[in-house]
């Protein structure tokens, strides 16, 4: 029963997950140009791309940072309830702290 509690927990936090990260905005893509809309407008009102990639930079930032804390914040919940233990804890935040292009073995 425990082994199933755990697990529908990592389920939902997966799921969870890959939806909080399937909105961020994609900054530049591999051809150098923004995505329709950005680009729209940095065309419309003459932008500099540089600052417009900070601003965006910033926005993705910001966006994990929150991102982050609201999985400490669940993951610590867990833990207090039982349901994780410490060990599992730092393992899904070490999960978590990959980049897509960085594999990382646990």
């Amino acid at each position: 029963m425990n082994k199933k509690i755990i697990l529908v927990s990592l389920a939902v936090l997966l799921a969870g997950s890959v939806y909080a990260f399937a909105g961020t905005v994609k900054a530049e893509d591999a051809a150098g140009t923004f995505p329709p809309l950005i680009q729209k407008l940095v065309d419309k009102f003459n932008l500099d791309t540089a600052q417009v990639q900070v601003v965006l930079d910033e926005f993705r930032g910001e966006r994990q940072k929150d991102f982050q804390a609201r999985l400490e914040e669940r993951l610590n919940d867990q833990v207090e309830s039982g349901d994780l233990t410490e060990p599992q804890k730092k393992l899904i935040l070490e999960k978590h702290q990959c980049r897509p292009g960085q594999k990382k073995t646990v």
